[in-house]
């Protein structure tokens, strides 16, 4: 289970202080990112055209993200299927 918001803003923050990280909001926003997509994405029952319309992205930036955050795999070149 992810943590709260509060409590990984809580977390990264604290990181920051003791000068381990110098990009809490950046790794802040990447968690609530991930965390967005993959509900959206399980809630929709992996349509991602649904889910995109949701989360006011177009499909194809869902499939990006969901690429990008290795919740998909990149199609293979050439792949006509996709």
């Amino acid at each position: 289970m992810q943590p709260s918001l509060s409590a990984a803003a809580s977390e990264l923050l604290a990181q920051a202080e003791r000068g381990e990280i110098n990009d809490a909001h950046a790794r802040l926003l990447a968690l609530a990112e991930r965390e967005l997509i993959t509900q959206a994405i399980q809630r929709a029952g992996n349509n991602q055209a649904k889910a995109a319309r949701w989360l006011g992205l177009s499909r194809l930036t869902v499939r990006l993200k969901l690429t990008q955050l290795g919740l998909r795999q990149a199609p293979l070149d050439g792949d006509a299927a996709e």
